[in-house]
């Protein structure tokens, strides 16, 4: 179709009237001579092809959530098809400022918008926050008028890999009033994630570095906590979450360092003293530690509950009873604590002997007594009533020897008895020592065997 046309005369073209077809091409005028002039040149038609240059993404990875940027420029080339006034036909391709008018589209699967300014185009592609991993595929298409073109770029995907990883004050585990630390990788960059602790509660929000790691405050646990162990999630808006790890809360070990028995042996009615001292498992002094007692074997009181002082002290007795038997004992001392304490517990031994009965005071009188008449008995046989028994004819003199016969067969009665009396006390003594022997003899065994169990 032939749009216009122009006349060159010495090189200056000269605007002619378009015309809509070659029939409508006024005549030669009839005044020129009919020899064609090749200087008169018509505007034929003029063809448009849409060229896309170097369409490219701002970077080659992303991560869901993230948005892409691609860029080009858009190029739209005229091409003039011109024939003079002698038939021929020549082609030029002059400059073009209609590339602003060319139509773009763009197509792929999370979508897009083009803006034009000029001669380039920008296109906003937005990953979605559930996208999965793999190349993306875009195509940029440009078109003006019949000319269309198209041209497609590529970039990959990756989704985030988020993790956690703890740190706690003895390693494996923490007791009350002890920290668990938090960190993480992986996450989306710049978002902001907030860490779940179960039972212990949820921290604060912790923002994400430009690479994708955080590090979360301490999270103290309290001195009141179970223990157990308390799983941890993380959360990323708009779908990101990680758990794996879990803050172990361990309780302290009460250990009865020391408990002192003293006397380790005793008679029946006597007091004893418990003395001894607490810490935890680390070897500290555990202050205001309850320690209370138990005994097995025989017949014997508790000891009262005592407590122990800031040093982990405490002192506590006990009176055995003048009918306890004679045997030994275990007693067992047992600490408790609240906030973080499994109790704890030691034993220890006492041996509980006879006492010995309090010696006869009628024995030893008796006795004594025996001892005297015996004496006085002697010095009358052969002194006195001897010389007097010279006289045994006078009547008052046969009255004295009657009495005198009386009184030392009473006197030698009551020496026999008192010699009975004096064997089985002497028997018995006998047997108590015995007994006393067997006593120290067991105790000693006893002792043996606890110093080689420690």
């Amino acid at each position: 179709m032939l749009l216009g046309s122009s006349v060159i005369h010495g090189g200056v073209a000269a605007s002619m009237i378009p015309a809509s077809n070659p029939e409508d091409i006024p005549p030669p005028n009839p005044t020129i001579t009919s020899v064609c002039n090749p200087y008169v040149i018509w505007l034929a038609e003029s063809d448009y092809t849409v060229q896309i240059s170097s369409p490219q993404v701002d970077k080659l990875k992303y991560h869901p959530g993230d948005v892409v940027t691609i860029t080009g420029t858009v190029q739209l080339q005229r091409t003039d098809i011109l024939v003079n006034d002698c038939g021929e036909i020549s082609e030029q391709s002059p400059a073009s400022d209609d590339a602003g008018k060319v139509k773009m589209g763009i197509t792929g699967p999370y979508g897009g918008v083009i803006t034009n300014t000029g001669g380039s185009f920008t296109a906003k592609v937005n990953v979605p926050a559930d996208a999965d991993s793999g190349t993306v595929t875009y195509t940029i298409t440009a078109s003006y008028s019949s000319s269309r073109k198209s041209s497609e770029v590529q970039f990959q995907v990756e989704t985030y890999t988020p993790s956690l990883s703890i740190e706690m004050t003895h390693g494996s585990f923490a007791y009350p009033g002890e920290a668990c630390k938090v960190s993480g990788s992986g996450w989306m960059p710049n978002g902001q994630v907030t860490l779940s602790y179960g039972k212990l509660g949820t921290g604060p929000p912790v923002t994400v570095s430009g690479s994708g790691d955080f590090t979360a405050p301490s999270m103290t646990v309290p001195q009141d906590s179970d223990e157990t162990s308390y799983p941890i999630t993380g959360t990323e808006q708009p779908n990101l979450n990680a758990g794996g790890v879990a803050c172990v809360v361990k309780w302290h070990q009460l250990v009865i360092a020391t408990l002192n028995i003293s006397p380790a042996s005793v008679q029946q009615g006597t007091s004893v003293a418990i003395t001894g001292s607490v810490t935890d498992d680390e070897g500290k002094p555990v202050a205001q530690a309850a320690v209370s007692f138990s005994v097995n074997g025989g017949k014997l009181s508790t000891p009262s509950t005592a407590t122990t002082d800031g040093s982990g002290q405490f002192t506590s007795s006990l009176t055995v009873d003048d009918n306890a038997t004679a045997t030994s004992y275990t007693i067992l001392a047992s600490a408790q604590k609240t906030g973080g304490y499994r109790s704890g517990s030691k034993d220890g031994h006492l041996i509980v002997t006879v006492r010995p009965p309090s010696p006869s005071l009628t024995g030893v009188v008796v006795s004594a007594v025996g001892a005297l008449v015996g004496i006085a008995g002697a010095a009358l046989t052969g002194g006195l009533w001897g010389r007097l028994g010279d006289s045994r004819d006078h009547p008052f003199m046969g009255d004295m020897a009657q009495m005198q016969a009386q009184m030392l067969a009473d006197m030698q009665q009551q020496n026999m008895q008192n010699f009975m009396f004096q064997q089985e006390v002497n028997r018995q003594s006998q047997q108590f020592a015995t007994l006393s022997n067997a006593q120290k003899a067991m105790h000693d065994s006893i002792m043996a065997m606890l110093n080689n169990a420690k």
